[in-house]
């Protein structure tokens, strides 16, 4: 009977267990059957992406060759700066002339408020009010209010208060996004006059936007910033190296791990955990690493584009250390530390010895369709991370923002103009900085070639003699041994006659010119005098770099407003009321509820030109002018100072002049404290109208 009972439970169990394995098994093939189309779809984008960057390598290409060209490298096969062969770099100083121009200190960010129709009975007349008021004082004196004229009242409050709600919304968002900017390492102004040198250099240049909510970091080619979730990954990937054997304890990177243990100690102790989580940073990507879709027909706006990808060029051992993956190092593409990928397997086994030392690439893919973000890596099989939606959502898509200056129309299609890289101010300047430097190196070889010399026939003078005429003193008397008695001298030796030279065949003053044209500059930029010119020519000069620079400063007010209201749009979608009381004040104000209706209505822009060299002289013109007029009108004359004031000198605090006398108090009279704001006050509530109170006549 026990061995009866043993099968039964055995039998009963069987189909129960068959079940489960049978469950498990399909599991397992489902998790087989995503990955191969994981995998076929990553070795889709590969091909895509790889595809797409040799149509756009002859334009990579170029934007190197005018890196070297713009250092000083303007020969052929020219390897360095000690190069013999004559070199007046002129299109280095125009790009220093043009960025000093272009960007001279930090923009300054504005808040806007949309215009929209705020009221639905008031007609915007001030005359409406003031009959409406006029209407409701009767009213109270005859007992019978006139309900249209206290409808239009309420009407006219409501929208007023809802207008100062918005505008102390946009202050806010303005002060974060302001603090944003200057809390930027390196420094916010540093790396925007090197993104804008970027654009005369090589045509373009991208600023790509991240959120960061917490204390992790993101992969910058441009910050350097190290956050504390960094430190404790790199801890935690050594740490996993030395449990699987990969290193041992008398590895170098056990000693990076001690001292990175102590650096995460130090920052607990000294409060950098406290510090401010939530944060917009900014990655000024290199000109060459942004791979565009083929079909997109502009750059700004990637207009036609369908994806992009970034291109990164990073360690092997950096890549698992950030992204927290086990990339084997024998299964993915090499590169060298220019860039260039290994191909040959031996190149590739040479420079895989050992992942920290391995330069691999990958790819952060921005997919419009999808509407999602990825991470893929040349050579590997998977995704580094997989799909997700993108962070932060901003009404514009992409999170890399392009500026040019050189704006040209391509079509894609075509392979004489297909390329929608537009040409940079190096490439405008190259082919008269060459014939510069050939102009100027002919002219010195026939200066040295004509260097004094004699001609004598052979054997008339001994070689003393001919050393004696060479190393000659001052004022020596050289005697000719091969001269006899009574020899004609000057029949001996004669002076060899050169070919003169010729101003006109080395005249460098149409290059000049035409450099000048190429780059919007005028001569007095490159510092020469010029005669004859009196301060009526010069101030028209001015004038017209100016309108030539033009253009160029509204295509950076356009670029920087484009990153200030994707700004504004993630500090209202995102960010918290105590950190933007943190980085705003105490007065700050953020809503908590029905974000999207301040979306809509505050606009962040930077103000025109505020990034360029003012022109004070232009702007005390102005308000001298003005001022005569304001006083007449009645305005505030401490409003009128300040603005004077500010004329002269942006930076002075006219408060320290005009400081608030506090009330005079008994001696034991308190003060009543105001109570502080609540976060929602003045918020409307979902489903709930805008209540407006009535307005106090006096």
């Amino acid at each position: 009977m026990p061995d009866d009972k043993q099968q039964q439970v055995v039998q009963a169990d069987a189909p129960q267990d068959r079940s489960v394995l049978d469950t498990s098994i399909n599991k397992q093939d489902g998790d087989d059957a995503t990955k191969q189309r994981e995998k076929k779809l990553v070795d889709q984008w590969t091909k895509k992406i790889i595809k797409a960057r040799e149509k756009w390598e002859p334009d990579f290409k170029t934007m190197r060759e005018d890196m070297k060209f713009a250092r000083g490298l303007q020969w052929p096969d020219q390897k360095n700066l000690m190069d013999d062969r004559y070199v007046a770099n002129l299109t280095l100083r125009n790009l220093s002339n043009g960025v000093a121009q272009l960007y001279a200190r930090n923009p300054e960010v504005e808040a806007v408020r949309r215009d929209r129709l705020d009221f639905e009975l008031w007609d915007g007349k001030e005359a409406s009010i003031a009959a409406a008021a006029a209407a409701i004082n009767l009213g109270t004196q005859t007992g019978q209010i006139n309900p249209l004229a206290m409808a239009l009242l309420k009407d006219y409050s409501e929208g007023q208060l809802w207008r100062d709600l918005v505008d102390r919304v946009g202050k806010t968002v303005r002060f974060v996004a302001q603090y944003m900017w200057d809390s930027l390492q390196p420094t916010f102004k540093i790396q925007m006059k090197q993104l804008v040198r970027r654009v005369k250099t090589c045509g373009v240049a991208y600023v790509q936007v991240n959120y960061v909510d917490g204390l992790e970091g993101t992969l910058s080619t441009s910050e350097t910033e190290s956050t504390i979730v960094d430190r404790v990954k790199r801890i935690k990937h050594i740490a996993e190296k030395l449990s699987e054997q990969e290193i041992d304890e008398n590895s170098s990177e056990v000693l990076t791990l001690a001292s990175s243990a102590m650096s995460v100690l130090s920052s607990i102790s000294t409060g950098d955990t406290q510090n401010i989580n939530q944060r917009i940073t900014f990655d000024f990507l290199p000109s060459t690493s942004v791979i565009v879709d083929p079909r997109c027909r502009h750059l700004k706006g990637f207009v036609g584009a369908r994806w992009l990808a970034i291109e990164r060029i990073e360690s092997l051992d950096l890549v698992n250390l950030f992204y927290e993956t086990k990339i084997p190092k024998n299964e993915v593409k090499a590169y060298d530390e220019n860039g260039v990928r290994q191909d040959n397997a031996s190149d590739t086994a040479a420079s895989t010895d050992d992942a920290a030392k391995t330069r691999v690439c990958i790819w952060d893919i921005y997919d419009l369709d999808t509407k999602s973000c990825f991470v893929i890596c040349d050579g590997w099989k998977e995704f580094v991370q997989e799909p997700q939606p993108v962070v932060p959502e901003t009404n514009h898509f992409w999170p890399v923002v392009a500026v040019t200056f050189n704006d040209v129309e391509t079509e894609p299609s075509s392979k004489e103009c297909g390329s929608i890289f537009p040409p940079s101010d190096v490439t405008l300047m190259r082919s008269p900085q060459k014939e510069w430097n050939r102009t100027r190196e002919a002219l010195r070889s026939h200066r040295i070639a004509n260097t004094p010399a004699y001609f004598t026939g052979k054997g008339w003078l001994t070689d003393n003699d001919i050393a004696a005429i060479n190393d000659h003193e001052d004022s020596a008397v050289v005697q000719f041994e091969g001269a006899q008695m009574g020899t004609d001298i000057n029949k001996l030796l004669a002076p060899f006659q050169h070919s003169p030279l010729q101003p006109q065949l080395y005249d460098t003053a149409p290059l000049a010119q035409d450099i000048q044209l190429a780059a919007g500059t005028q001569e007095t930029d490159l510092g020469r005098p010029v005669p004859k010119v009196t301060a009526t020519g010069a101030t028209i000069a001015e004038q017209s770099k100016n309108t030539v620079a033009a253009s160029n400063t509204d295509d950076l007010d356009d670029f920087l407003s484009e990153i200030a209201q994707m700004e504004g749009e993630i500090i209202l979608r995102y960010f918290k009321l105590d950190t933007v009381k943190r980085i705003a004040g105490r007065g700050a104000v953020l809503p908590q509820q029905n974000r999207e209706d301040f979306l809509n209505e505050i606009m962040l822009s930077v103000k025109a030109a505020s990034s360029g060299r003012p022109n004070q002289a232009l702007e005390i013109s102005k308000v001298t002018q003005l001022t005569p007029l304001w006083l007449k009108c009645g305005a505030n004359p401490i409003g009128v100072c300040e603005i004077v004031t500010k004329a002269y000198d942006d930076r002075f605090d006219i408060s320290k002049l005009y400081p608030l006398q506090m009330p005079m108090m008994a001696p034991n009279e308190e003060i009543n404290q105001p109570s502080q704001p609540q976060s929602n006050a003045g918020i409307p509530q979902q489903g709930q109208q805008r209540q407006a109170q009535p307005v106090q006549q006096q």
